[in-house]
């Protein structure tokens, strides 16, 4: 995936954040239609990445969603991704509704994708930044 791409779906993803919590099914489906091409695991190790990039930025954390709510691990980022990948390891296919963790964007993911200067939509966009 290149830098721009990559920029791109993590656009996309902080945007759909804006309006709910993300599952990774989703984040996966956002780099697919980014590149239809990849692989299920090509798709997995950018998602991954996508993610632990997300993460590390403090964009969005990752939790759980219960009764109450989003429910933030309240873990470093390298924890987050070692859980997720722990977790998915435990899969036989792609994620689906639920699985994994949810994502939620902090403070800074709200913030940083409201200053995004529009760009080419993903494919499958919900909305063009």
């Amino acid at each position: 995936m290149t830098d721009d791409t990559q920029t791109r779906v993590i656009d996309e993803l902080l945007l759909r954040g804006l309006d709910d919590w993300l599952q990774m099914a989703e984040v996966v489906f956002v780099v697919g239609a980014a590149d239809p091409t990849l692989s299920n695991d090509d798709k997995k190790v950018r998602a991954l990445k996508v993610v632990a990039e997300m993460l590390d930025g403090g964009l969005m954390e990752a939790g759980e969603v219960t009764a109450d709510g989003f429910v933030s691990w309240r873990v470093s980022p390298k924890m987050a991704i070692a859980t997720i990948v722990e977790r998915w390891s435990r899969l036989e296919d792609m994620p689906g509704i639920g699985e994994l963790c949810w994502l939620a964007n902090t403070a800074a993911g709200d913030a940083a994708v409201k200053t995004v200067v529009p760009s080419p939509p993903v494919p499958g966009a919900r909305t063009q930044l």
